[in-house]
């Protein structure tokens, strides 16, 4: 198999300094050494932005920080993922609250590179919920409904903070 690809990971910030040094170190160890990060900060007035920017000089992995549009989450990571000179290739979503399992990166662009298609793939990673003093737990889907595509349609399982899509999924 092929050697899998830079990923360009996104991540909206804003006012999360209490979490984001957890996140930033978690990324900092994924096995797969071929990202860099894109970082849309959406109005911090916290120390966001300096531990960003800490990062940024420590990280032998490239970051780029935008100015948010401060008009909302949605509205910041669309605008990451459409920016005019965001690299082509797959790209994964952050949380600045995340935290990844090292091999989050490795796993998602694998599976992606199993099965290609010209339509895009999205691969969509089981989140764990860490509560102090206790040990990590997965969480559940909590949905009524039967996993189909007609309930896809109105209800989200895909939680965005661990979402990686190809290339193909991305241009579209």
């Amino acid at each position: 198999m092929a050697p899998l690809p830079h990923i360009t990971v996104l991540m909206g910030t804003r006012n999360g300094g209490a979490f984001l040094r957890q996140q930033l170190a978690s990324l900092a160890a994924q096995d797969h050494p071929h990202w860099s990060l894109w970082i849309s900060d959406d109005g911090s007035t916290d120390a966001t932005l300096p531990l960003i920017r800490a990062f940024a000089q420590d990280s032998p992995n490239p970051v780029v920080v935008l100015r948010g549009p401060q008009k909302g989450m949605a509205a910041n990571y669309l605008g990451l993922l459409c920016h005019p000179d965001l690299p082509p290739g797959p790209v994964a979503f952050a949380d600045q609250d995340d935290l990844w399992l090292p091999h989050h990166l490795t796993r998602g662009l694998t599976a992606i590179a199993h099965c290609p298609s010209p339509a895009g793939q999205v691969y969509c990673a089981h989140r764990m919920l860490l509560r102090d003093g206790h040990a990590p737990r997965a969480m559940r889907w909590r949905g009524q409904a039967p996993a189909t595509f007609r309930n896809a349609l109105v209800e989200c399982r895909t939680p965005g903070s661990g979402l990686i899509l190809d290339a193909a999924a991305v241009a579209l």
